[in-house]
């Protein structure tokens, strides 16, 4: 996944577009200033550096200068007109969250030469689909949910988008947003029921047994048998994706969250040889 640089001298900016950007499935990296963000660039890999421009404290200038001279592979990012209200500019009404993600995402695959998801002799099987990346980040996060989400509202509070973005990931896949919600929900179910140690029933914010049953018949699972006890058997069973590009990047997401919280959280930063 790649790794992403995020400089500039206000703090609640850096936790607000660091928060955005992490919850996209970005790992991120943090600097207060020009000289911090160089430092940390002869330390370690970036894929992107974002910073916000405010004249004239901070505009850019010296880590474009740099990364021109050691690492122009490396795009840079300058984020014009944030204002002090951050809440209302990085709210999802305002659209902004879904702009920053779209712009990262699209530089990330020119940088990588990606394929597009559709070509002239068809999908690409051999290069990540950006479009079936972004939508299993958006369904994985469901997965750590404290809350069963029944809505695409409550869905995009989660992934810090807008239910219309979320609605436009999900056809851009060829999956619908009921489908894609359906199968999100589920699969956080398998996660929770530990092996059939918990009923699917105590898992799902559902009103009663036909709830239930239907949610498992929409998704081709006999509601009289057992719930799949890992992810693998649900996968397989399911029949709310069948898309094999869209299956893979959803056990990439799975596989790097599992990373994820294996890592020592002693807040000591990751320190690699820079490689650009």
């Amino acid at each position: 996944m790649a790794q992403l640089m995020l400089i500039d001298v206000d703090s609640v900016t850096l936790t607000a577009f660091r928060l955005i950007l992490r919850a996209a499935g970005y790992q991120v990296v943090t600097a207060g200033s020009e000289g911090q963000g160089l430092l940390l660039l002869e330390q370690q890999q970036v894929d992107l550096v974002l910073t916000v421009w405010r004249p004239p404290d901070l505009s850019g200038s010296q880590v474009l200068r740099y990364l021109r001279g050691r690492c122009p592979t490396v795009p840079l990012v300058v984020v014009t007109g944030v204002g002090s209200n951050l809440a209302a500019d990085a709210s999802p009404a305002s659209g902004s969250t879904d702009t920053l993600v779209e712009t990262v995402e699209e530089l990330l695959a020119v940088t990588r030469d990606e394929a597009p998801w559709h070509t002239a002799a068809g999908r690409s099987s051999d290069r990540e689909a950006p479009a079936a990346a972004r939508w299993a980040r958006v369904v994985a996060l469901i997965v750590d949910s404290p809350r069963d989400p029944r809505t695409t509202t409550e869905w995009s509070r989660l992934a810090f988008a807008s239910p219309g973005a979320l609605r436009n990931w999900c056809r851009t896949v060829g999956i619908s947003p009921r489908r894609s919600l359906v199968f999100a929900r589920l699969l956080r179910a398998v996660f929770l029921a530990n092996g059939g140690k918990h009923r699917p029933e105590n898992l799902l914010d559902v009103v009663d047994r036909r709830t239930l049953v239907g949610l498992l018949t929409l998704a081709g699972l006999n509601p009289d048998h057992d719930f799949p006890e890992d992810v693998e058997t649900f996968l397989e069973r399911q029949a709310l994706v069948r898309d094999p590009d869209a299956l893979l990047e959803i056990k990439r997401a799975l596989a790097l969250r599992l990373r994820r919280t294996a890592l020592p959280r002693n807040g000591a930063p990751d320190v690699a040889p820079p490689r650009c």
